[in-house]
């Protein structure tokens, strides 16, 4: 079990000379459990500090997750507990503590998942010290085996699970990779056509590898569930939770050193457009080989076969087809006993004109609905052949089952033609009604009712999540592809779909930081598609472009930032003019892309574009100007020119204190950087 192992770190003599008997009288009662062994010594005050906030965030956590109450006064009494405990506590005793303070019944399990918590928040940012100093150089010395305490055992808890897929006769193959992968089998690609069922082999992987959480000798210590879309340095940046804040570096250093001394599994799903770069062209994608860690990915697309071990996903036994065909077809509902002229009336069609594919057979099972021999005739009347064709031949006949005309409801295709725009990961049915209710004209009742009936008829995929909790939806790629061919998605029909992406990525601080970053995917994908396909010129557009743009620069992905921030800034341009104030903020924005890189010399240029602007338009006085004066004041201390640098300093201080006082944060910050430049210079 994981306290076993927190346990054994703690008993670690280097880890024992830096905790004392404050932290075990002050800290959770889940601590004199994990802590019992560790000796009285001193202990310094900031890392006292980071271990208790790492407790009292996981508590926060634990009460989120188990429906507990999380108010503060909840807290408060939580804390008063540990403080009379002064004793080591079994898990009787603290399973008594929880329960006097959530009135609720805990049980191990609850126990164990405060314990997860505790170590998934001593890796923060916010926590280094604790981090790097003893969590992690404990972790470095021990074996492959060893368990991290940092992270959760999923990487990806936040992946789309789902138990109730209409898919059949994958067991075997599921079983056997299952066991390959325990074999430290060198990477491994899933190939086969699109619709072949890749994405639920790795769906049903993920979930048996989860299911062996509970067991103390699983072979993998972690694992993740990745959906390609951009690049990998983005699906690690964006779906792996225990990176939330960091760094491109930093992750792939983080990830190194996690996979150096832990078991790891990546199962990687490949959700790119067809018209995106190659694999190839993806060096972050290359940079998985220098982990050692397990890798099965699927894909359409062959990659190159230095790297990967190619195995074929191969087409399902004409059996399970029918139990997929009559499953689809009667939708839960005991379906008859077929006669022998309908079973060969549906052998004949899935695979002749199917090829074994599940995705067309479920379709298939759609539109026999309306009656089997009907079906036959229409498949017969449109020459409908998907078998021993290429991929884009046998799109074009998928495109002949999914027909936009066949659509009822005008809500119904507005729900369709914003999937088309969305990447194919699933999105819970909350954020779904959320954002496309008041874009589809409808209130929530009926968006749920519609989204219900899409995957119903296939348009939509439904993961309904282990248990029941949570509904998730997607479209297929081949889906996708399917209604774009047949309708223009205009910009000014997804006004409303724009406002929401706009305000759920939009953030502030880290904590709205981390929940924004799985929704980046989205945004990426929406604005790739008017951008490239119709040259929307939008200022709420051009908004949303920036603000992917400080995804990036927040993770440090530079050329992706500036990529963004020129695409925004073209908009910015044409819209609001070369002397507008938000054209200036893009132009600032750029600039600290290039101070970021170290090209001083471009970034002053346009720092300087945008200062003739602040100054023109906002006058000298105002905080923007101020903030332009202080990012070149900052551009001349990198360089060593403190002179330059201290007047900018001086021109920013005087601003701040006129409109915002002395007292102010950011002021003093200005304060703080005079002042070190005003040294340099005196030196």
């Amino acid at each position: 079990m994981l306290m076993h192992q927190l346990i054994g770190f703690l008993s670690d003599p280097q880890v024992q000379s830096i905790l004392s008997s404050t932290i075990i009288s002050c800290g959770p009662p889940i601590v004199k459990k994990i802590w019992g062994k560790v000796r009285e010594v001193p202990v310094e005050e900031q890392l006292r500090n980071q271990l208790v906030d790492c407790f009292k965030a996981a508590w926060k956590d634990t009460a989120k997750y188990k429906n507990w109450p999380g108010d503060k006064t909840v807290a408060d009494r939580f804390i008063e507990e540990l403080k009379n405990i002064n004793c080591i506590n079994n898990s009787d005793v603290i399973r008594q503590i929880f329960q006097k303070v959530t009135s609720q019944e805990i049980v191990d399990a609850d126990i164990e998942y405060f314990e997860e918590k505790f170590c998934l928040h001593s890796c923060k940012p916010e926590h280094e010290l604790l981090w790097k100093n003893h969590v992690r150089r404990f972790f470095e010395n021990k074996n492959k085996s060893s368990v991290p305490m940092s992270p959760e055992y999923t990487l990806t808890p936040n992946a789309p699970r789902w138990d109730k897929q209409l898919i059949f006769g994958r067991k075997d193959f599921v079983d056997v990779l299952c066991k390959e992968l325990q074999n430290d089998t060198p990477p491994i690609q899933l190939t086969g056509m699109g619709g072949i069922g890749k994405t639920e082999i790795l769906n049903k992987i993920y979930e048996y590898f989860i299911k062996k959480k509970e067991n103390i000798n699983r072979y993998f210590n972690h694992i993740a569930l990745l959906h390609y879309v951009d690049s990998i340095d983005s699906s690690l940046t964006t779906q792996i939770t225990c990176l939330a804040g960091k760094n491109i570096d930093d992750a792939w250093t983080y990830m190194q050193n996690l996979c150096s001394a832990t078991s790891v599994l990546f199962l990687i799903d490949d959700k790119r457009e067809k018209n995106q770069n190659s694999i190839q062209e993806d060096e972050s994608f290359k940079k998985l080989f220098t982990l050692r860690a397990t890798v099965l990915f699927a894909s359409r697309t062959l990659f190159d076969g230095e790297y990967f071990k190619a195995i074929p996903v191969t087409p399902l036994h004409i059996e399970d087809c029918v139990q997929i065909f009559q499953a689809q077809r009667y939708l839960g509902k005991p379906a008859p006993t077929l006669t022998k002229d309908e079973r060969s009336i549906i052998e004949d069609m899935i695979d002749k004109r199917a090829g074994c594919s599940a995705f067309i057979v479920r379709r298939f099972g759609v539109l026999a609905q309306a009656g089997l021999t009907r079906l036959a005739k229409k498949l017969t009347e449109e020459n409908f052949v998907s078998k021993g064709i290429n991929d884009e031949e046998s799109q074009r006949e998928i495109n002949k089952l999914y027909q936009l005309k066949d659509i009822k409801t005008e809500a119904a295709q507005n729900l369709l033609e914003a999937f088309a725009l969305f990447p194919d990961i699933p999105l819970s049915q909350s954020v779904c009604v959320q954002w496309l209710q008041k874009d589809a004209n409808i209130d929530e009742d009926q968006c749920s009712h519609t989204l219900n009936d899409l995957s119903k008829s296939t348009w939509l995929m439904e993961h309904i999540q282990e248990g029941g909790r949570e509904t998730s939806y997607s479209m297929h790629q081949l889906v996708k592809v399917a209604v774009t061919a047949q309708t223009t998605i205009t910009f000014d029909n997804h006004r409303k779909l724009l406002s929401h992406l706009l305000e759920a990525i939009s953030w502030d601080n880290t904590d709205t930081f981390v929940k924004t970053k799985p929704y980046i995917d989205y945004a990426v994908s929406l604005s790739q598609y008017f951008y490239n396909g119709q040259h929307v010129v939008n200022t709420d557009f051009a908004i949303l472009m920036s603000w992917i743009g400080r995804h990036y620069e927040d993770i440090a992905d530079y050329p992706k930032a500036l990529e963004w921030y020129n695409k925004a800034l073209t908009i910015t341009e044409k819209v609001l003019g070369k002397e507008h104030p938000d054209t200036a903020t893009t132009y600032n924005n750029i600039a600290c892309i290039y101070d970021s890189q170290g090209d001083y010399i471009l970034a002053l240029e346009w720092y300087m574009k945008a200062l003739t602007i602040c100054e023109r338009v906002l006058g000298k006085d105002h905080p923007n100007t101020a903030i332009t004066y202080s990012n070149i004041a900052n551009s001349y201390f990198s360089q060593g020119n403190y002179v330059e640098a201290l007047e900018m300093y001086g021109k920013a201080l005087a601003i701040f204190e006129r409109v915002l006082s002395k007292e102010h944060p950011s002021t003093a910050v200005i304060q703080k950087n005079y002042e070190a430049c005003l040294q340099q210079c005196n030196c």
